[in-house]
């Protein structure tokens, strides 16, 4: 804190003063998991400056602790981070969530200081849609309930490296669609457990885009393949199938397949010849009896530009427990 004081002085109030909070027990005990208490007073006012001391909660629980807080201590109160992504600062910005970070920016509207927005001091969040590993990640979450993860343990079971998976579960956390805590010995172990549904399906559909990379014609389906596009979505509704298979198989077992492309369109069309889409990720991952999952079903049809076909896929999500328009 000794640096932090010193910048503000050089930069704000050179009668700046912090010192740790004295009255702990006015707080309960799990806020004192989650920050250390600091009393700051800035250009003549006094505030409680809540320190992370394990990564960031989201948006909404930093407004309720805010809140919360402030009816304890009756002071204002602001959050101190070493860093926050662009998203994690617009956000907090939106909801007037005041903050300060560890290399004087700041956001105290009952100071009326806005924040300075320098673009090699804020963290970088990659925008557009997520990656492949990124989205297995998502799908992940999305389909399990009261899971905790960390990145070792989720490369086992999506059969990446550490590495992306680490990455991905990043990318989600920066995004605010997880939430983090450290654990284990070291204290260097990260959990990541996603933010409640619906929410986490709102808020990710944004980042979603189609598994299907590559789509060809083949003689005979692979033993591995699944029930995929309009055959699938027969399967799961009252919309009437296509006249020819339809299965997904992922671009590493593709890439094992004995199987001759045909390239014909006539032949294709005359011998109704299946159709195999070839996606981003293993869609055996999340399968459900035969056919992919129901969320990357959508997303393989959603720029299909036929009403009936999109009536199906609303009537196919609104079954599914984490769904809200």
């Amino acid at each position: 804190m000794q640096l932090f004081e010193k910048k503000l002085r050089q930069t704000i109030d050179e009668q700046v003063q912090i010192k740790p909070w004295k009255e702990s027990e006015k707080i309960p005990l799990y806020f004192l998991e989650f920050y250390k208490m600091y009393e700051i007073t800035l250009l003549g006012v006094t505030f409680l400056l809540a320190k992370e001391v394990r990564s960031p909660a989201s948006t909404n629980a930093l407004k309720k602790h805010a809140i919360r807080l402030c009816s304890l201590t009756d002071l204002p109160v602001a959050f101190l981070f070493k860093a926050l992504s662009r998203y994690r600062m617009q956000s907090m910005l939106s909801n007037r969530i005041p903050f300060m970070l560890e290399d004087a920016q700041m956001f105290l509207p009952f100071l009326g200081i806005n924040v300075k927005q320098p673009k090699e001091c804020i963290q970088k969040v990659e925008k557009g849609k997520f990656s492949p590993s990124t989205q297995l990640a998502y799908l992940y979450f999305l389909y399990r309930e009261n899971v905790e993860m960390n990145a070792t343990r989720l490369a086992k079971e999506l059969n990446v490296t550490t590495m992306t998976a680490s990455r991905a579960l990043q990318h989600l956390y920066e995004v605010e669609l997880v939430q983090c805590r450290i654990s284990g010995k070291t204290g260097r172990s990260k959990e990541y457990r996603k933010i409640e549904d619906p929410q986490f399906f709102k808020r990710g559909k944004e980042f979603l885009c189609s598994p299907v990379k590559q789509i060809v014609n083949v003689r005979h389906v692979p033993d591995t393949s699944l029930l995929a596009g309009l055959e699938a979505l027969a399967q799961l509704t009252m919309i009437n199938g296509p006249e020819y298979s339809i299965r997904a198989i992922g671009q590493n077992q593709f890439s094992y397949m004995q199987e001759t492309i045909v390239r014909d369109e006539a032949m294709v069309k005359d011998m109704k010849l299946a159709e195999l889409q070839i996606w981003a990720y293993d869609p055996l991952l999340f399968s459900v009896d035969g056919h992919v999952d129901p969320l990357s079903l959508y997303l393989s049809l959603m720029d299909v530009k036929d009403e009936r076909v999109d009536i199906a896929l609303e009537d196919m999500l609104r079954r599914q427990r984490w769904y809200t328009d």
